[in-house]
Parts: C-alpha cells; structure tokens; sequence
C-alpha cells in the first residue's frame, strides 16, 4: 500500500518525468504495484512508445503486457508500431478468456490511424462472445471516436439502444447520459427504443440496467431521473439463520490461493443468509474477480462477469456499526436496498464506504492472496469451513 501511494504520489508531482520509474515498476513482484504503474502511464499524454513496448515484451504478468503494448501503439514510431501490432495479434489468436480478450480490445484501440477500431472492435459490439467483450468494444469505440459525430456512430448508437442485452443496454444508457449535446445526433429516435426496453427488463435483476436507462431518458429529455425503488422480494429466511453462528468461516479457493472469511449475521442477517445460501448451492464456484482497484478493492460474483449482473431478488441494504477497514467484505450495491450477490473485499481502509454498503463478513487468513488477485481470476470454490 505504502509502495502503490508512492508511486501515485511520484506521478503526480513529476508528471511524464516519472515514467522510467513507472516502466520499472511494472515489473514489481506486487500486482497491486503493477497495475498502478500501468493505470498512471496510461494517464499520461507523452510517453516513449519503445520503451513501453520493451517493458512489455519483458512483463510476464498478461494484464500488464497488453495496456503496455497499447501505449506502444499509441506513442510508437513505425516500426514500434508494427511490432506492437504483431504481438497483440498473436495474443489474440491464442487467448479465449474474456478478460484478457476485454483487455486485448481496450489496447488495439489505442490505435492512433484507427484502422483496428473500424475494422476488428466495431464488428465485436454484435459478435462477441461474452458481453465483457461487447462493452469493452462499444466503450473503445465511443473513445476512439470522441466527440466527432459520424452517421456510423449514430446507427450503431441506435442499434444498441434496440439490443435485448442488458449489459449493452446499460453501457449505452450511461454514455448517453454522459455525452454532451448528445453527440449532435437526433434524440428523438433514442427515446422509444429505449422506453420500450425498459418494460422489457426482468426486475429486480436488471436493475442497473433500468437506473441507467431512466437516467438516459431524462438526460434526452431535460428532466430529472426518478428515485429507484426496487422491489424487495427477498426476507429473511429465519430458519437457515437459526443455523448460523457469529464468526461462521468459509473458503474462497482461487488460483492465487485461499482467502478465508468470517460472517456477522448479529450485524447483517439477512445478506449473510443469501450469502450462505448462494455458497450451499455452489453459486460461486466458477464465477471471477471482475473489478480490482489497487489499495480499495476486489469484487467477484458477478453471474454476467460484466459488473451488470444480480440475481432475481434484492436485499435490503443493513448498516452495522463497524466500518469498512482493512479485509472488510461487503456486497455491492447500485444503491439502497439492491444488494444482490456481487461481493467485495477491502483491500485497504475505505471509510467512505460507511454508512452507505453492508458489511456482513471479514478476513480471518488470506489477505495476502486478496492483494495479490487481478482481474479475471477465478473463484474455484466457496465452502464453509467446518
């Protein structure tokens, strides 16, 4: 934590003069170091593209090698660029998880002659496999285009926003209600597909999807979203909480190793029962850590494996008196009372976060395998430890 600080302090006081340092950093045996190394050099607007080509041919860490070769791509010369070009290439041929395919997209967009943009991400937005990959795409797009109006970006703005997929349905909403002047398209026809698709949603699981699409809506239209009142429609299940004790423990196993956490139903009943009952039906196993953020957190759990998915129910959001410290667990959450199956870990002390998530557990061994999770790892089980 100390080492991620002081490189984020470094970066802020000698800007792009820190870059060699962040290019050594890269290599750091914390991955929690790595990734901030990479997340500021990708903030920067002049780099040395060879460099940061060399420093990801060196990496050994996957999703540190790819945003290297992007950068490459983005600040190379010719022959930086071809080399760049050719790596990223190889590694898309040979890898099929969607993370590191979502990664892939994100760093040939940075192509400056926007030739991988037009020719290989567009396509993906209605072909890909995963919608991990899909949003991945409709945001490298939107980035690569920027604020240019095209009658290209407009159609398939369009075509989103009469998608049956609710990741991509959220994606669009939240750009549309980021985007200013919308982009100079004609709103008009955005309103009825996107009103249409919000009787379309299935609720309470959709739910980030129908916040989204109301904030768009009001967006177009000038107006104010109206609150979120989801449909609570999941109580307590009073004899599976009978069963359940204060510092009940259960094993996250992931490929990093073990991480063991201990539950607080005197604090957050009713979550820690769904999370009991979702560990009993073997829910978890197979799911991913869909979101890191260095020295804050990690989050799994996700059915979607895009951030968007929740199950057919929602719990009620419990505020406990002890706060969001170090190896704090919480569930994520789009607001009160749409708590769902979505977990996090604290990685560092995030008081912030008080007052506003339900904590319901916190770790007990492992918080060095938590620090040491990136994005796409896999949760091979959670088990109660007996």
């Amino acid at each position: 934590m100390i080492r991620v600080s002081a490189l984020r302090a470094h970066a802020a006081i000698n800007g792009t003069d820190a870059a060699p340092d962040l290019l050594k950093a890269v290599q750091d045996s914390s991955p929690a170091v790595r990734s901030t190394a990479v997340q500021l050099l990708q903030g920067m607007d002049a780099l040395d593209g060879e460099a940061c080509r060399k420093a990801g041919q060196e990496a050994t860490d996957t999703m540190v090698k790819i945003p290297l070769y992007g950068l490459a791509l983005k600040f190379g010369d010719a022959n930086t660029h071809k080399e760049a070009t050719s790596q990223l290439n190889n590694m898309w041929k040979q890898e099929e998880g969607p993370y590191v395919r979502a990664a892939l997209i994100d760093a040939q967009a940075l192509d400056p002659n926007g030739n991988i943009a037009a020719d290989v991400i567009e396509p993906m937005i209605q072909q890909a496999g995963s919608s991990i990959e899909r949003i991945h795409a409709f945001n490298a797009v939107m980035a690569f285009y920027g604020d240019k109006t095209t009658p290209e970006v407009e159609v398939l703005i369009r075509t989103i926003a009469g998608s049956d997929d609710p990741g991509m349905l959220t994606a669009v909403a939240e750009f549309i209600a980021s985007c200013p002047n919308y982009m100079g398209f004609n709103i008009e026809p955005l309103v009825v597909p996107l009103r249409k698709k919000l009787d379309g949603l299935q609720l309470p699981r959709d739910q980030e999807g129908s916040i989204a699409i109301h904030q768009a809506l009001a967006h177009l239209d000038g107006s104010t979203a109206p609150p979120y009142s989801p449909p609570f429609n999941h109580p307590i299940d009073l004899a599976r909480l009978a069963n359940l004790k204060e510092g009940q423990r259960y094993r996250i196993s992931t490929e990093k190793g073990e991480v063991v956490i201990a539950i607080e139903p005197n604090a957050a009943p009713g979550t820690c029962v769904a999370f009991d009952s979702l560990v009993s039906s073997g829910y978890y196993n197979g799911k991913s850590f869909n979101r890191i953020v260095p020295i804050f957190v990690a989050q799994g759990g996700c059915p979607r494996g895009d951030g968007y998915g929740a199950m057919d129910w929602t719990l009620r959001t419990e505020i406990g008196q002890t706060g969001f410290v170090a190896g704090a667990v919480g569930i994520a959450s789009a607001g009160r009372d749409t708590e769902s199956c979505q977990f996090f870990i604290t990685l560092a002390p995030a008081p912030h976060l008080d007052g506003r998530y339900t904590r319901f557990a916190h770790v007990v061994s492992g918080m060095e395998v938590a620090q040491r999770l990136v994005v796409g790892d896999e949760i091979s089980r959670v088990e109660p430890v007996q």
